[in-house]
């Protein structure tokens, strides 16, 4: 396996790409990702006797987010990823793993890989760290965990709510504001032909107003 500053970068790497990433917009290859996880060092079948042990509804980010802050294991963190890398390489369509649901699932997990990678790495360099720094990262990890739902609540908001209500609105509003409209526009155009007679009235002109 590589070791924890490669993993440390490579998680950080990938949690930026889909941090960033636009629903339906490709900026990166499924198949760079398993590639890459493979290359870090990480194992497909350890990843699925994991899955397989817990069940597939690990792949949901409710049930993700009910274990993530309990997985220690980068090697098994890392091997989980690359099992859901594979299964959307597999399925040959890749904007599918940018859905609201699979981009947060991954976005937390390359958040707890890249977690991982420091702490273990802050271990073999034997740093001891003071209470008060312990507790300041205990605020900066939870503080990030925030904000990541709040991107997710944004997202849901977007993506899912705002067009939801939109379209309610238009089949509930958008009808009676085109008749308001059409009525705006007759009246407008009655209003014109009322000036147009009272301008021949008072050239005393004669007029002939065709019956309607």
């Amino acid at each position: 396996m590589a070791k924890q500053e490669q993993i440390q970068k490579f998680a950080n790497c990938w949690l930026d790409r889909f941090q960033n990433a636009v629903q339906g917009e490709m900026i990166f290859s499924v198949n760079d990702m398993t590639e890459a996880c493979i290359f870090m060092g990480f194992q497909e079948k350890c990843g699925r006797a994991f899955v397989n042990g817990y069940g597939e509804n690990l792949y949901e980010v409710t049930e993700l987010k009910k274990i993530i802050g309990h997985i220690t294991d980068i090697m098994l963190l890392g091997s989980v990823i690359l099992t859901r890398s594979l299964y959307f390489h597999e399925c040959g369509d890749d904007r599918e793993i940018l859905a609201l649901e699979n981009r947060t699932w991954f976005v937390l997990a390359f958040r707890r890989l890249a977690e991982l990678a420091e702490i273990t790495g802050q271990v073999k360099n034997a740093v001891i760290l003071s209470p008060e720094v312990e507790k300041y990262k205990e605020t900066i990890q939870k503080l990030r965990t925030e904000l990541s739902m709040l991107f997710f609540r944004r997202d849901e908001l977007k993506y899912v709510e705002c067009p939801n209500i939109e379209m309610q609105y238009m089949l509930a509003i958008g009808g009676l504001e085109i008749k308001v409209y059409e009525l705006y526009c007759e009246s407008m155009r009655l209003k014109r032909g009322i000036e147009i007679i009272q301008a021949v009235k008072n050239r005393q002109e004669s007029i002939s107003i065709p019956k309607m």
